[in-house]
């Protein structure tokens, strides 16, 4: 009977020494920072040859709320528009989508069968990048240029939404049928979700960029449940007033015709005008008058001799 005892004693001190020390017990990290609040955080739960056991996620907020019971069959009872899971052989994933205020600096602890990991905070250190966005200086964030907000975690660029992967191209091409996929879009975004809505969700970084035609289109992006890429595009792109070039050809022609005419008239008749005085001023100077007399004169006073004076 003690043999039996001992040799139980034995396993379990085994099974214990091979959990804590030689598999060491589960620990999650954040797999990548990101610019800032409203994109999707990815928690990663380091695991061994994973995952053939039930695998979960806890948080604490501050009370205990179980996000996923159970990843590797999508056994989530909490909001699927706020969280979604993925495994592979080394672990499984907490995607917290649309990350805000209220998920920073708080507990979360992952779970794989009966073993879980410790209670760590995930701080905005840990989710955010780091100090080339902005300085702290007396508890106060001086954001660099590319970078606002009161962490300095909103990236004032969209880097993002051209991506690597071809976002805006897929966009262009999906949507509204132009950019550089035009004609090859199958090829190159076929694998790709893209979903077409008469207006965007709220709550959502908001890439716009400017198409062929000067006009402005817009889309954002989301992860589904199996952490893949989903992007919201606007079915409908805002462009701008069109000018009608015709209307101001012919209102220009006729603002010319209606003012330009009679002045033109004005002009004519002031330079006849001149020309003509000028003429006859030159004839008046010019003209010789005949000093003969008229032989209809007569003087205006008469002369008469006296027959009775002889010259006295």
């Amino acid at each position: 009977m003690n043999t039996v005892q001992t040799g139980t004693s034995y396993v379990v001190i085994w099974f214990l020494f091979y959990v804590y020390i030689i598999r060491g017990e589960p620990d999650w990290i954040v797999n990548e920072r990101v610019s800032g609040y409203g994109d999707n955080l990815t928690l990663f739960c380091l695991i061994d040859d994973c995952c053939t056991k039930a695998a979960g996620w806890i948080k604490f907020d501050p009370d205990y709320k179980t996000i996923y019971l159970d990843v590797q069959n999508s056994k989530n009872n909490t909001s699927k528009d706020k969280y979604a899971a993925t495994t592979n052989n080394t672990g499984f994933s907490l995607v917290i989508k649309n990350i805000q205020k209220e998920d920073i600096n708080i507990k979360y602890l992952c779970l794989y069968g009966f073993e879980k990991s410790r209670q760590k905070v995930l701080r905005q250190s840990d989710a955010f990048k780091g100090p080339d966005q902005g300085i702290c200086r007396c508890g106060n964030c001086s954001c660099t240029s590319n970078f606002t907000g009161e962490n300095c975690g909103c990236s004032t660029r969209n880097d993002s939404c051209v991506s690597s992967d071809g976002n805006k191209a897929c966009v262009q091409c999906v949507v509204h049928h132009t950019g550089e996929y035009k004609g090859i879009c199958e090829e190159n975004c076929g694998d790709r979700n893209v979903l077409k809505k008469p207006s965007l969700p709220e709550g959502y970084n908001i890439c716009e960029f400017k198409d062929e035609d000067d006009c402005i289109f817009y889309f954002t992006y989301d992860y589904a449940d199996n952490n893949e890429l989903k992007i919201i595009a606007q079915e409908t792109k805002e462009c701008p007033t069109k000018v009608n070039v015709l209307a101001i050809v012919l209102g220009v022609v006729i603002g010319i015709v209606l003012v330009g005419l009679p002045l033109l008239l004005i002009l004519t008749i002031t330079i006849n005008d001149k020309r003509e005085l000028a003429r006859f001023e030159k004839e008046t100077k010019d003209a010789k008058w005949d000093t003969g007399e008229s032989p209809v004169y007569k003087p205006a006073t008469s002369t008469y001799k006296n027959p009775t004076y002889a010259g006295r």
